[in-house]
């Protein structure tokens, strides 16, 4: 009995002592990591926190309100509490290395003026030391993080970029042994993270892209965004007054973008954008121009390929989807009292082999789209381009099925003063070949009693005698193939380099119709 006595009294003993030690250890430990990391400056940054929080039994460290600011103020980064969940304390006091079986951010909020790197504080820290510290952690959480980037002036400050950002990383390490994916001596198994409710200006505040969600996850190497708007930040003709030149006004909406099998390694260690497939779902979008502005100073356009070679990454998808969209483009011109328009319904595109990764290559970049033209007739086209492995000729060809010429009349109007009062369109078809100079082909062009009106600028009514000589003379009224007289349309047009690749292909198209329409 006294041995056993002895025994309990000893293990009672060796209790008290332990939870004591862990007691005086942790407060030990806590006034250390606060020394360590309150009211420091590294390389230019101070580091304020709170209070911390240290329990050895539970092998938990919780800092709570830290602040990191650099010396001008131009960049803080605040997090409401960091916790650090079965961390292995020995290796982080006698060796500094960091090793945890989760660690958890909560409510970070960054805020950073763009100035900032530019500042004395981003020299300061220079290119990234060497650090032989370990970082070995099962589970990284960044939960509910607010990212703000503005750019300032003596006068305002205008927001950059915005979006809450949740992360999640699995087994994060740093100079231990590699997993799944490696960049730069740190690698991870798993990357998943969700941005929502977005904005970021660009081109010096003209245009925005805002985003409800985009989000992402490296195991099943997909990235989902919902609700992705592309947008003018001033009204169509305000944008105009603000640069003073002819300027693109678009909105465009995208119910769902969807980009597949994305291959994070080679973007991380190479530079290259891999995937298998990117989709577009519901698209709506319209587009306007000011053609009353001068036409802005600015570099010639490229041609499409010589745009996708140009980008500074590589890029390499096998298939690009726009499924059922809806386009409409608008321009208002001299004289005219307002703008003139033309839109497609159930547009849809299919582009294969957009590559500029010679090694992936494996046929011609080619692109098929289809649409309604006016709501009316279906125009299906298809377009070559040429890419590093297969240098084929630009080449576009293409149908349109028949329609009435009157719908055309919400352009032509505005913007070339004639009506159509009648006419009809069997068939259009057509196939032309381009540099980055000029374009040459065949038109066909099949239509039956055209009849048009010749308008006054000043207020659209009626100019008879014009329109008497130009029935009568200037245009060919039927072009059928049954009939002897019945023409073949040539397309031949100079480009003009400033203008886009839209412009080139329909003043191509129209170079042909006027052979045929025009005596």
């Amino acid at each position: 009995m006294k041995k056993t006595k002895f025994n309990l009294t000893t293990v009672i003993a060796i209790v008290i002592a332990v939870v004591f030690f862990v007691f005086v250890a942790s407060f030990v430990l806590k006034i250390y990591l606060e020394r360590q990391i309150n009211d420091i400056t590294f390389n230019g940054f101070t580091i304020k926190t709170q209070t911390v929080n240290v329990n050895l039994l539970q092998r938990q460290i919780a800092v709570n309100n830290i602040e990191i600011t650099d010396s001008a103020k131009l960049a803080t980064l605040s997090i409401d509490k960091v916790d650090i969940k079965g961390i292995h304390i020995f290796a982080l006091v006698f060796n500094g290395n960091i090793g945890a079986a989760e660690l958890i951010l909560q409510n970070p909020n960054l805020h950073v003026d763009t100035a900032f790197f530019k500042s004395a504080a981003i020299k300061k820290t220079g290119s990234p030391t060497n650090n032989s510290k370990e970082l070995n952690i099962e589970t990284l959480i960044i939960s509910e993080a607010k990212i703000l980037f503005v750019s300032s002036d003596s006068l305002k400050k205008d927001t950059l970029f915005y979006t809450r950002l949740n992360v999640s990383i699995d087994k994060l390490n740093k100079n231990g042994h590699p997993n799944k994916y490696n960049y730069q001596g740190t690698s991870f198994d798993r990357l998943q993270f969700s941005l929502l409710g977005g904005s970021y200006n660009f081109s010096q505040g003209l245009y925005s892209f805002q985003y409800d969600s985009l989000s992402y996850d490296s195991e099943k190497m997909n990235l989902n965004i919902d609700t992705l708007r592309l947008k003018s930040l001033y009204s169509e003709y305000k944008i105009g007054q603000k640069t003073g030149f002819e300027t693109d006004w678009f909105d465009f909406t995208f119910s769902k973008l969807n980009f597949n099998k994305i291959q994070l390694n080679s973007l991380l260690n190479h530079t290259a954008l891999i995937l298998s497939e990117g989709r577009i779902g519901r698209f709506e979008g319209r587009a306007f121009k000011d053609k009353r502005l001068p036409f802005p100073d600015k570099p010639d356009t490229k041609l499409p390929m010589e745009m996708l070679n140009g980008l500074p990454i590589a890029v390499h998808c096998d298939s690009f989807i726009i499924d059922m969209a809806r386009v409409e483009y608008a321009e208002r011109v001299d004289d005219s009292d307002k703008a003139g328009s033309v839109y497609f319904d159930d547009l849809s595109a299919q582009m294969y082999e957009l590559s500029t990764i010679d090694s992936l290559i494996t046929k011609p970049t080619t692109m098929k789209a289809q649409a309604r033209v006016m709501g009316q007739a279906l125009l299906e086209a298809s377009f070559n381009f040429p890419n590093k492995k297969y240098p084929t000729p630009y080449r576009a060809y293409g149908k349109m099925g028949p329609m009435p010429v009157h719908p055309f009349n919400t352009i032509i109007k505005q913007n070339a003063f004639v009506k159509a009062d009648q006419g009809h369109i069997k068939d259009l078809s057509f196939d032309f070949s381009y540099t980055n100079d000029t374009s040459g082909g065949k038109l066909i062009f099949e239509y039956e009693d055209l009849k048009i009106t010749v308008l006054n600028k000043d207020d659209f009514s009626k100019k008879d005698v014009t329109s008497f000589i130009v029935n009568s003379v200037v245009l060919h009224k039927d072009n059928l193939r049954d009939d002897r007289n019945f023409r073949e349309g040539t397309i031949s047009f100079e480009r003009d380099k400033k203008r886009s690749i839209f412009n080139y292909w329909w003043k191509s198209v129209l170079s042909g119709i006027k052979t045929i329409a025009i005596f």
